[in-house]
């Protein structure tokens, strides 16, 4: 009997196997791979290769080429089986005065910021943020763009509006002869032009916008100017699905009034919408209620001295993401509240502080989040534990959650806190993110026994040089029976309750006690990590599942080397312990005859100390203690210290 061959399987089970390739790989690489192998194969994967098409445009020129490029690749064949498009970049008419205006604007903003351009780094490079959908598709997920860009146009003649439109009139085209085409996202920096408006309405595909902002509403005091007529027609596009904005008050003498549009948009002017993702930088001055455009003729509502079109109605929006460089107050959250039904809201991320919580705690108990099945809670500063009554408040009144984060860098979240998300809602989550907790033995393990289902975990680890205790940390995880995902903020600082956890160490048998300790606690290599990753697969071997479900992604991201509890010590040795706490992230290779190998990247790379680097140890200051330890630890190094250096195992 011959050996059966992927050519004589039928073509259904072929479309199966991609299907499986294109899940496995965001990027596709396995399924163009499989598409490559014959003929047969390569039919078989038309419908996953052609499901996605990404256009990233930067001029006229080569819009038009990759769209003639997808024109011949597609045919009249291919062109049925594309659902989704993206497009991202700009068409810019006149390169030079773009970057001129973008000089100019980062000027202002740097003058709005009061001479602190620092706290831009705390706004826009968080990477606590990151507001990750477990069950999305990351294709429709917000590109974002540097954050002026799409604001340079907003006093652009119409000549300039007339050029757009005809330069974006290929792609406009190119929709229509999509015919199963169902999702078009925008996150170019341009305004989508009115062509491409008409042909979504011709073809009816939903509109997903990544960088909407009715740029007329961006004023200066005492000039109003008059909504623009193609952009009222943008928010209140019928096949307007999702949009994702910014708001900016950050100048003395500049008003962003799309907040006001999107709080109208919701509650009827976009009779479709149902995801909202609203970023607001600085809080509204008192000067903004009487700027209002004066237009007759613009967006409705948004008029000065003019009834709102939709004060009485009400939206109805599934997800809600409210994220500003202060807690958003409980006024605020009324007025999201007055414009969508809440009980129908079905995902919420939010940035928080003690009223809010409150706040949001009543509304729970009302009945008004009876559909949430996503949280996200951005925690801000109080007083320790000041926060833990409403936040248990909340967490209790909430229905079973399959999704929850809770994210405060401030306050612990505290041992009754864990045990109210574990009891209302450990039996229905698949996901939680709690990575400024750090939970102790007895708390994992009953995580494990009230989380059957969960499947993500993010979680805060304190490194302990290796002994037997993080060993066990990472031996419990595998109880948990469904684990795929962990991401560990592993602080590789000395505890808080360390001998040495004054900031002044006053002789050299101190310090030099402390920089060898330090230097074996913040040593994380790709060895370490891979360690790490199979005493957790290990144990999930050794408590014999019932599923075949093993841990598949493993996410270390290192923080507070070479600091002692909540102290820096020394810049320079906190800039040397920073290059040996790499951060790694371990995957499992997706094919079945491959599972046991491990791919370790290494992420966050330390170029950011690129001068540091290039030093020797005995240079810096303490630099003779620094090099003493170093060859205590490492006797058999040699070359330069920034890679001849190794972890050490962990202690079994």
């Amino acid at each position: 009997m011959s050996t059966p061959t992927l050519e004589s399987l039928p073509l259904i089970a072929l479309e199966l196997v991609c299907e499986y390739l294109a899940h496995s790989d965001f990027h596709r690489r396995d399924l163009f791979s499989f598409s490559l192998v014959s003929k047969a194969c390569c039919g078989a994967a038309d419908r996953q290769r052609w499901k996605r098409i990404l256009l990233a445009v930067d001029g006229t020129e080569k819009l038009e080429k990759d769209v003639q490029k997808w024109e011949d690749m597609l045919g009249e064949d291919g062109k049925r089986h594309v659902r989704q498009l993206k497009v991202l970049g700009c068409l810019p008419l006149n390169r030079e005065r773009d970057e001129a205006e973008s000089a100019i604007y980062w000027r202002k903003y740097f003058k709005g910021m009061k001479g602190n351009p620092d706290g831009v780094g705390d706004i826009y490079g968080q990477a606590e943020l990151k507001w990750q959908r477990s069950d999305s598709d990351v294709f429709l997920e917000p590109s974002t763009p540097n954050w002026p860009l799409y604001h340079l146009d907003l006093r652009r003649n119409r000549v300039d509006k007339t050029r757009k439109d005809l330069a974006w009139m290929v792609l406009s085209k190119f929709l229509t002869t999509l015919p199963g085409l169902k999702d078009f996202v925008w996150s170019s920096t341009d305004q989508i032009p009115h062509c491409i408006l008409t042909a979504l309405n011709t073809t009816r595909t939903k509109l997903h916008m990544h960088t909407f902002s009715i740029r007329s509403l961006d004023q200066y005091e005492k000039l109003p100017v008059e909504v623009d007529t193609h952009e009222s027609s943008i928010a209140t596009f019928p096949r307007l699905t999702h949009v994702s904005t910014k708001s900016n008050n950050h100048l003395t003498q500049e008003h962003d009034f799309n907040e006001e549009a999107v709080l109208q948009m919701i509650a009827g002017a976009a009779p479709n919408l149902i995801d909202v993702c609203m970023t607001s930088l600085f809080s509204d001055g008192p000067e903004r209620s009487c700027c209002l455009p004066q237009a007759s003729t613009g967006f409705p509502g948004i008029v000065q001295n003019r009834p709102q079109a939709y004060s009485d109605s009400k939206g109805h929006l599934k997800s809600l993401e409210l994220f500003r460089t202060e807690a958003i107050c409980p006024d605020c959250l009324r007025k999201w509240s007055d414009r969508t039904h809440l009980e129908e809201l079905e995902r919420l991320y939010i940035n928080v502080d003690f009223d809010t919580l409150e706040a949001l705690a009543q509304m729970a108990r009302n009945g008004e989040f009876k559909a949430l099945q996503r949280l996200c809670l951005q925690v801000g500063w109080f007083g320790e534990g000041d926060g833990h009554e409403p936040l248990k408040l909340l967490l209790t009144a909430l229905n079973p959650l399959v999704d929850l984060q809770v994210r405060s860098a401030h306050s612990g979240l505290g041992n009754n806190i864990l045990q109210a998300i574990l009891q209302c809602h450990g039996s229905s989550l698949k996901r939680l993110f709690i990575p400024y907790f750090t939970p102790s033995h007895d708390q994992i393990a009953e995580l494990a026994r009230s989380c059957p289902s969960l499947q993500q975990l993010e979680f805060g680890v304190q490194r302990t040089g290796g002994d037997y205790a993080e060993f066990h940390t990472y031996r419990l995880l595998g109880r948990i029976p469904r684990l795929q995902d962990v991401w560990m903020r592993m602080n590789c600082g000395a505890p808080s309750n360390t001998v040495y956890s004054h900031t002044e160490i006053y002789n050299d048998d101190e310090r030099l006690h402390f920089i060898r300790l330090a230097f074996i606690n913040s040593a994380v290599d790709a060895n370490l990590a891979r360690d790490i990753f199979h005493i957790i697969a290990e144990s999930q071997s050794s408590v014999g599942s019932s599923t075949d479900v093993t841990l598949n992604c493993l996410e270390i991201r290192t923080v507070r080397a070479g600091s002692i509890g909540a102290e820096m010590v020394y810049k320079d040795f906190w800039q040397v312990t920073r290059a040996l706490g790499r951060s790694w992230v371990c995957t499992r290779d997706p094919r079945d005859t491959y599972s046991d190998k491990l791919h370790c990247l290494e992420t966050d790379k330390i170029q950011e100390y690129h001068e540091l680097l290039d030093k020797p140890l005995e240079d810096l200051p303490l630099g003779r203690l620094y090099v003493q330890a170093w060859k205590e630890i490492w006797p058999e190094s040699t070359g330069h210290w920034v890679d001849d250096w190794h972890s050490f195992p962990l202690k079994r």
